[in-house]
């Protein structure tokens, strides 16, 4: 196995871990978020300092550098909605709603980047607005909290956001592209953290976890 897919693998496996982690830590999901973005920031500000302290774009490229803190608000946002629904309606359905924000992408491409939409893009967008909508009916029923459900749905427009904004950065690239980025959405969630004193923003009714 060469290096790359092992590396490849090894963060599908951490990233895939994530929603069962989350879901069985204790604490409101604005919370885990802000120590998230808080550990992740400090590492990657320490590490772009030893390693590319000589050689940052975002100085010379503010409007880039705008765009990349514009998707790191939506990352931590994302974020905040996305646990909180892990902690509500379970990892796996709170996954599906997510992945719905890659579709979301491509379903506004053309009009946003000019991209073609072809048949087979329009189709999968179709499959997947159908399984959104049968999540949010079965919620609507009763058979899960429906506030869980609206915040999986925002996180995925909030990952959607993020991606979007993120293209408007091509020069910056590797370690700071991402050190802005997690920076980003770590003043995106202390900033209320202060205001609302640790309180949770989202105070939704808890549920037992599913995976």
């Amino acid at each position: 196995m060469n290096n790359g897919l092992f590396t490849y693998l090894t963060a599908l496996l951490l990233f895939g871990s994530n929603g069962i982690i989350a879901s069985a830590i204790a604490l409101p999901s604005s919370d885990i978020v802000l120590l998230r973005t808080f550990l992740g920031t400090l590492s990657l500000v320490t590490i772009l300092a030893i390693t590319q302290r000589h050689k940052l774009q975002a100085p010379s490229r503010l409007r880039e550098a705008a765009a990349l803190l514009l998707s790191g608000a939506a990352l931590g946002a994302s974020w905040i909605f996305l646990f909180r629904a892990y902690q509500t309606i379970g990892v796996g359905v709170s996954s599906l709603l997510y992945y719905c924000g890659p579709i979301i992408v491509m379903a506004l491409s053309p009009l946003i980047f000019g991209e073609k939409l072809t048949g087979g893009k329009i189709a999968g967008f179709i499959a997947v607005a159908c399984g959104a909508f049968l999540i949010a009916a079965q919620g609507l029923g009763g058979n899960m909290p429906i506030a869980g459900i609206v915040c999986g749905i925002a996180s995925a427009f909030c990952y959607a956001l993020m991606v979007i904004a993120s293209k408007g950065a091509p020069h910056i690239e590797g370690l700071e592209n991402s050190t802005l980025q997690v920076s980003a959405a770590f003043v995106t969630r202390a900033g209320p953290h202060a205001h609302h004193a640790g309180r949770p923003l989202i105070p939704v009714r808890r549920r037992r976890r599913q995976y």
